[in-house]
């Protein structure tokens, strides 16, 4: 049994990235969705006001969304899936996720980044620093 985790926005490339590791993944291995988010700045006030429970809820809610869009109901039904979601900066908390992992899965590009990347800020960052193999799916050409 593996553990594959596959980082995860609200991305079209998040989900073929996670649709690759569902169609990879072997009988017996644990799929991860793993959606990293962060508290807003707060624009130099005092940000103790705002309730990071919120915000880690909003990312739970997203993360379920993608998988759910992106599952069968075969696969929806068998739990093929589990959605963790983790308070950080993107790249260091998947490679620091990635070091109980046997894979990574991620899209080339999430949100964001300048047009003609071929990779993001955070996949680049991943590919470089992870401690286990990562595979990054491309974008379709459609």
């Amino acid at each position: 049994m593996e553990t594959i985790i596959v980082g995860i926005d609200d991305s079209a490339n998040a989900r073929r990235a996670l649709r690759w590791a569902l169609d990879h993944a072997v009988e017996g291995d644990e799929v991860v969705a793993l959606h990293v988010w962060h508290m807003p700045p707060a624009g130099g006030f005092d940000a103790t006001f705002l309730d990071p429970a919120v915000f880690e809820e909003g990312a739970r809610q997203v993360a379920q969304d993608v998988v759910d869009d992106v599952l069968t109901d075969e696969e929806a039904a068998a739990g093929r899936v589990t959605v963790r979601v983790v308070s950080g900066h993107a790249s260091g908390v998947l490679v620091d996720q990635g070091r109980d992992a046997d894979m990574l899965v991620m899209g080339s590009r999430g949100h964001g980044g300048f047009v003609g990347m071929v990779l993001g800020s955070v996949t680049n960052g991943v590919v470089n620093h992870a401690p286990c193999p990562v595979v990054v799916v491309p974008p379709t050409s459609d």
